[in-house]
């Protein structure tokens, strides 16, 4: 029982400090996004305003969701922040609009799918956005005013991405949390992210690549290795399979995101890696 009530003390902890980090996450994102080209007279006050719609929504959502299912206001507070923080910054207010209504209305089918409920948010974002409205990561100022980051802005957050991810110092602030939960498969985003360095760091010498930095700091193959390669209901058991499954995840990052040069490609390697196993899986429930 002691044990038990420890666990819980221990998880309401992590869940608070996460909510505290992505709230920081989100103002983070309204500052890169609006709030320094406001100062810099480069957007007007309701202009920059537009990065805090995504978190306001989602908590808006998320609250009215739970009164409609008559739980707690809060509930789930985690998972409505975090997917704010994964929205292109330029995504027109009326498509995040709609995609909530269609992943809350289809929520119910969801179920079956081997895929988390965050990540398939995700795709039908990068599907309605980036793809079908050719939409980019770039916000409104970058799209049409040069900009040249530096290394330690890259590591800070001052780069091209999701609106809240940008900063890999909060992602590994986030992964820290993560650690302290005895479940949380840390081998699989460490082993992710390091065999997907190695590829780049040789492909960056036999090319004499320039991006180096920049390729070793993309926010999306980091989002993709802490948040969701290692979710217990969707990841291997066996530690043995951990370590291929986060490696493959890893070659195929590179793949897909520098050799192939697809700005998503993180998610696609991911989601191509995640069905491939739920086939491999059912293939040999099946022998």
């Amino acid at each position: 029982m002691n044990e038990a009530m420890h666990y819980q003390n221990q998880t309401k902890r992590r869940d608070i400090l996460l909510t505290v980090f992505f709230i920081v996450m989100s103002l983070y994102g309204f500052y890169k996004n609006g709030f320094t080209y406001y100062m810099t007279g480069y957007l007007s006050f309701f202009e920059a305003m537009y990065p805090l719609l995504f978190p306001l929504i989602a908590v808006l959502v998320g609250v009215g969701w739970n009164i409609l299912h008559k739980r707690s206001l809060f509930y789930q507070l985690n998972f409505f922040l975090f997917i704010s923080l994964l929205m292109p910054p330029a995504m027109p207010i009326w498509l995040y609009l709609l995609v909530w209504v269609l992943f809350l209305g289809c929520s119910p089918f969801l179920k079956k799918i081997p895929l988390s409920k965050t990540f398939l948010f995700k795709i039908c974002t990068i599907l309605l956005f980036t793809v079908l409205l050719q939409g980019t990561y770039e916000n409104s100022v970058e799209s049409s005013v040069s900009y040249a980051y530096g290394s330690l802005d890259l590591f800070l957050g001052r780069a091209v991405g999701n609106v809240g991810t940008t900063s890999i110092l909060f992602l590994l602030g986030c992964f820290a949390v993560f650690c302290t939960d005895f479940y949380y498969k840390k081998e699989i985003p460490i082993l992710t992210i390091v065999s997907y360095a190695v590829l780049v760091l040789f492909y960056s010498i036999l090319t004499s690549s320039t991006t180096l930095i920049l390729d070793l700091l993309n926010s999306h193959v980091w989002v993709v290795a802490i948040f969701f390669a290692p979710l217990n209901k969707y990841s291997p058991v066996l530690k043995k399979e951990q370590y291929g499954y986060a490696i493959i995840l890893g070659i195929c990052c590179f793949l897909f995101s520098k050799f192939f040069h697809l700005t998503n490609g993180a998610y696609v390697a991911y989601l191509l890696v995640q069905l491939g196993q739920f086939v491999i899986y059912k293939f040999l429930k099946k022998v």
